[in-house]
C-alpha cells in the first residue's frame, strides 16, 4: 500500500523514469519489503533457511503481480540487488520510508508518506 500511494502522489514523476531511475526505484522499492519482511520475521518464527525461501517466494509473487507480462525480469533485478548487495543507499531509502513513519509505540506518525525518501532514491524533486 505504500508504494501504491507514492505512486499515485508522484506519478507525473514516475512515468517520466528513465532506464537508470527504473532500477532505481525497483531497489527502494525492495528495501521497503525488505522492512516488511524483517517485520514479519519479529513475529513469526521459521526454521533456518525458510525465511529465505519466503522472502524469494514473495519476491516472485509481487513482481509477477505488480508487473505483470515483466514480472520475472523484475524478479530477477529484485534478486540480483538483494543477492549482490547491491544500490545500498536506494534500498535503505525505501526501508526507511516505512521506518521513519512509525513511532517507538508501533503507531504510524500521521501524514507521514515517504515520498521525501522516494525523490531523493530515484533522483525527482518533490514540491
Amino acid at each position: 500500500m505504500h508504494i501504491v500511494i507514492m505512486n499515485m502522489l508522484c506519478e507525473e514523476q514516475m512515468q517520466k523514469l528513465d532506464d537508470e531511475q527504473s532500477l532505481r526505484f525497483l531497489a527502494f522499492e525492495l528495501g521497503v519489503i525488505e522492512w516488511h519482511d524483517q517485520a514479519i520475521m519479529r513475529v513469526a518464527e521459521n526454521q533456518e533457511g525458510e525465511a529465505d525461501v519466503r522472502f524469494f517466494n514473495f519476491l516472485i509473487y509481487y513482481a509477477n503481480r505488480k508487473y505483470g507480462e515483466l514480472g520475472e525480469s523484475v524478479f530477477q533485478t529484485y534478486k540480483e540487488l538483494a543477492t549482490r548487495g547491491l544500490m545500498h543507499e536506494e534500498r535503505r531509502l525505501g526501508y526507511e520510508s516505512i521506518n521513519d513513519g512509525i513511532n517507538s509505540d508501533g503507531s504510524q506518525r500521521p501524514g507521514h508518506i515517504g515520498t521525501n525518501h522516494l525523490s531523493k532514491a530515484v533522483g525527482f524533486s518533490w514540491p
